[in-house]
């Protein structure tokens, strides 16, 4: 998101007799900051209006102080506000609900790439012709209350008297509409979805970089029709921004790829990001915002390979009746002063351990994986270094990945993860098979 500074005036909505001179700006590194040649009264704000000096209103939100001065003696007071997120463009209610939003992300012209430029050169008659059509919306995803579209917005050139330019940029958007009115967290968690399946078609991090809200509350008025304004919204989203230059055919897949089967990939995307919730934040959470240890890094990746093993396959050795079969034997023959400390060591025992779900989970995915590691060395590796790092037995030191080694060991991890997503999103074996060669793990030097 663009930094921006506003000046004006602001007050609480329920003290409108009290407006204050300061101005607020925003920027990806510290947020959103209010800072005021006064003091609001209290010290948190749960919404806070703004008027700037050339009339645009806005609504800060989720506010609290972080320095302030009152005023003493003649001398005036200030404050520093720090501003979870603000809306440009009007004045909100505490909750506002919302009928659409429009979103932009970094990468996200390259994975669609939709162009409506038609270039012609004729150097040698020093010709040369640019023909531009706005492609149509394209719709990726449908339900009984949503409705999601890829969008193309163009910025026509401007015509002069004295013409010495002309320019066209078009921009890519996904938009998200609602049959009813909805708060702000449900698209914010519709946003981060997406966000999440760019980054995994990608490999790469990507975060909003423009949002649009709409209410039915505000909108301009023209003759009888009525048209819901823009209202942009500011806040830190989950990551990092960081530009790339990256191809669509040096992606895992790009929209082009799969266009064809958009509609029921996005919708199972959606599902799948609440299923493997667990998996999927320890997976995306590592890519936005990753740590600068290895240790740290192969141990997130192990609890996702866990957790996604845990949410899609059986979770337990024996049936639930055979189980406590076994365990009622076991405390029957357990003297009554050690059964209530054993009964809380059984409680797990029924689940396969770690060396179980990474063995099955080795065998599905089997054609890929025994191409870079054998299953005995994969197994055995992943459980030492998770072990020795969990516990640090030093009985185990001789026997973990360090250095290169256990770098290796984490893209192992992530492509087995990378491999597990594509299949939940239905891609065919011939499809991974060709996909997989564009993993990093190919990149690496050593293994």
């Amino acid at each position: 998101m663009e930094s921006v500074e506003y000046k004006g005036l602001w007050w609480k909505p329920e003290n409108t007799d009290k407006k204050i001179n300061g101005r607020f700006y925003f920027n990806t590194d510290e947020g959103g900051i209010l800072e005021l040649d006064g003091v609001l009264d209290g010290k948190t704000h749960p919404t806070i209006y703004g008027v700037t000096n050339n009339g645009k209103k806005i609504t800060l939100q989720h506010a609290f102080n972080t320095k302030w001065t009152r005023p003493f003696a003649g001398i005036q007071g200030e404050s520093r506000i720090y501003v979870d997120r603000a809306f440009i463009g009007c004045l909100l209610q505490d909750d506002p609900k919302f009928i659409k939003f429009k979103f932009r992300t970094t990468l996200l012209d390259e994975w669609v790439n939709i162009s409506g430029f038609n270039i012609k050169h004729d150097f040698e008659g020093n010709k040369f012709e640019v023909e531009y059509k706005l492609p149509g919306s394209v719709e990726i995803y449908r339900s009984e209350e949503v409705c999601m579209k890829i969008e193309i917005d163009a910025k026509l050139p401007s015509l002069n008297f004295v013409q010495k330019e002309a320019n066209i940029s078009q921009k890519t958007y996904i938009t998200i509409e609602t049959v009813t009115d909805k708060e702000l967290s449900f698209f914010f968690g519709l946003v981060y979805k997406i966000q999440n399946l760019i980054s995994f078609a990608t490999l790469k991090p990507v975060v909003p970089t423009e949002v649009l809200a709409y209410s039915n509350d505000v909108y301009l008025k023209m003759g009888d029709k009525k048209y819901l304004s823009d209202i942009e919204v500011l806040y830190l989203p989950t990551g990092e921004r960081k530009d790339f230059d990256i191809l669509p055919s040096n992606m895992l897949f790009s929209y082009n790829d799969i266009k064809e089967t958009i509609v029921s990939k996005v919708a199972k995307w959606l599902e799948k990001s609440e299923e493997l919730s667990p998996m999927f934040n320890i997976f995306f959470g590592n890519m936005y915002r990753p740590s600068g240890f290895l240790e740290a890094k192969f141990l997130g990746l192990v609890q996702a390979v866990e957790a996604y093993h845990r949410r899609t396959r059986c979770n337990h050795e024996l049936s639930e009746e055979k189980h406590k079969i076994r365990i009622n034997e076991i405390l029957t023959a357990t003297p009554s002063e050690y059964k209530e400390w054993l009964e809380k060591k059984l409680a797990y025992s029924n689940e396969p351990n770690l060396r179980s779900r990474l063995k099955q989970l080795y065998e599905d995915n089997k054609i890929i994986i025994q191409t870079l590691i054998k299953r005995k060395e994969f197994v055995n590796l992943s459980v030492n270094t998770r072990n020795y790092l969990t516990h640090y037995d030093k009985s185990l030191e001789r026997s973990i990945a360090s250095g290169r080694k256990l770098l290796f060991l984490i893209e192992i991890h992530k492509t087995l993860l990378l491999l597990c997503m594509l299949k939940e999103l239905e891609f065919s074996e011939e499809e991974i098979e060709v996909i997989s060669k564009k993993f990093v793990i190919h990149k690496m030097e050593f293994a």
